[in-house]
């Protein structure tokens, strides 16, 4: 499975975004998710050099800055075509509901990150992963079957990070930290005032050119190759703006003086401030290191580095569900509601109905009331490539960790007898042992359905002696992963 990663980064929009989003792409690995990046940029060479240095290998596709939301829309779309990717997560916050709306048209699963509870029926799974926020903040705000991964247990920071920092705490080093992107004037000549205090070392993570420049005795500037566990050890508090790396540096528990300089900053540090992690300055204060020092640090709450593993098996389960298996002749989409009328009619179908573990006739509103009752299993619609035509379901019901039942469908009799049953089959097996990870899959079929039989005997099901049915007309055959 594949998966878009929409953001911005540059100059202008700091790194923060496209970090957080390369440590989810290396988890997503892990749950056999291959991350495609479309990064908006002002300078995109700024970017590759980040990345370069960095050693950081990636599928990454460029947006010019200031460009509308059509030509945004449509390279979208280009990609998730040619890439065949059916999913995308939107990592940028100059987004309407109309850009998601048409996101959403394509049939595209949908993921957001949102720190401004902005209302939003569109989407699929909303992240928020900032500590402080709650799902309740978002109940109003979103449709009631999105995924909510909000709050800090979902925390994405660096997986290398290690809580040494009580051990090497040097009493005069203070970090400066106010993101990776170019700085307003005003924050250019605060750090500079900061710096001029020589009772103790400063250490400042920045790609600002102007703050690169900082020729200070007492003074490190660092924007490539850190090493964060050493340098972050031995500070002993951070004056903060409150973006990505106070998370970070929670999680570490090192002290932190917040000055939120921009919208986006100040929704992040609320919580902070209210689980006391950090503690609110203002710009005077911030230059006044012997004022920051007479505060007490009491944190509420303690972090675990475990939030972007949460994140992707939750990912995982939601591209699951929405995911698109493609084939040579056929393609396996989810089934949807508007696909009611299809599959009464095929369902009821004598010559169909027959084979069926329950023989009796279903109608529109028992199938609409199944559908939205379902768990545990996923429902395909077999469409035939060519004519775009719906001609049949598949199924897999999950019977434990390692174990599913699979079933099949096939509603258009003029593609009987054709190997579409056979290919559909084929696709839904290799995608439950390789992509859902299962060891066996099992199916149920009467007795004398021996069409069924052969075509499950050919696919490599064998015929399970030990089971037992009560009416003796139904057989259980099987197939193992690694047999």
């Amino acid at each position: 499975m594949k998966i878009l990663i929409r953001l911005d980064a540059g100059k202008k929009y700091g790194l923060g975004h496209l970090t957080r989003n390369i440590y989810l792409a290396d988890k997503l690995l892990f749950q056999n998710i291959t991350s495609v990046f479309l990064i908006k940029s002002d300078d995109k060479y700024f970017v590759n050099n980040f990345l370069i240095k960095r050693g950081i290998t990636i599928n990454v596709h460029y947006l010019k800055d200031k460009l509308t939301d059509t030509y945004d829309l449509n390279k979208i779309f280009k990609i998730t075509r040619s890439l065949k990717i059916n999913s995308i997560i939107v990592d940028h916050y100059q987004v309407s509901m109309k850009y998601f709306k048409s996101i959403k048209s394509k049939n595209i699963t949908l993921i957001n990150y949102d720190v401004f509870l902005k209302k939003n029926l569109y989407t699929d799974m909303i992240i928020n992963s900032n500590i402080g926020f709650e799902e309740a903040n978002y109940l109003k705000k979103y449709n009631k079957n999105a995924i909510k991964c909000i709050g800090s247990k979902y925390l994405i920071i660096n997986p290398e990070l290690k809580k040494t920092h009580v051990k090497n705490i040097i009493k005069n080093k203070i970090l400066i930290s106010f993101g990776g992107g170019e700085y307003p004037l005003k924050i250019q000549t605060l750090i500079d005032k900061i710096t001029n205090n020589f009772d103790y070392e400063f250490i400042v993570f920045s790609n600002d050119t102007k703050v690169k420049k900082i020729d200070k005795a007492n003074t490190k500037i660092y924007s490539d190759n850190i090493d964060y566990n050493l340098l972050l050890s031995e500070v002993r508090f951070a004056i903060v703006s409150g973006g990505t790396s106070s998370q970070e540096l929670a999680f570490l528990n090192i002290p932190m003086f917040i000055y939120p300089f921009n919208l986006n900053h100040k929704k992040t540090a609320l919580g902070l401030l209210k689980n006391q992690l950090a503690i609110k300055v203002n710009y005077y204060q911030c230059i006044d290191i012997n004022y920051l020092i007479s505060f007490k640090y009491n944190p509420k709450i303690k972090l675990d580095n475990k939030g972007t593993t949460r994140l992707s098996k939750k990912i995982k389960q939601l591209l699951i569900k929405d995911c698109i298996i493609y084939g040579r002749r056929i393609n396996l989409r989810p089934m949807r509601l508007s696909d009611t009328d299809k599959i009464v009619k095929w369902r009821n179908e004598s010559s169909i109905m027959k084979w069926m573990k329950n023989q009796n006739l279903i109608t529109k509103d028992s199938h609409i009331k199944w559908f939205k009752n379902r768990n545990k299993r996923l429902d395909f619609i077999i469409e035939e490539k060519k004519n775009k035509k719906s001609i049949g379901t598949v199924n897999l019901i999950f019977k434990s960790k390692n174990r599913a039942e699979l079933g099949k469908l096939i509603g258009e009799k003029n593609y009987l007898g054709k190997g579409f049953a056979s290919e559909s089959f084929r696709l839904l097996i290799d995608f439950s042992f390789k992509e859902l990870n299962l060891e066996k899959l099992i199916v149920y079929t009467k007795v004398n359905n021996f069409k069924n039989i052969n075509l499950n005997s050919r696919l490599g099901f064998k015929v399970d002696e030990s089971f037992k049915n009560i009416s003796n007309d139904t057989i259980q055959m099987s197939i193992s992963k690694y047999e």
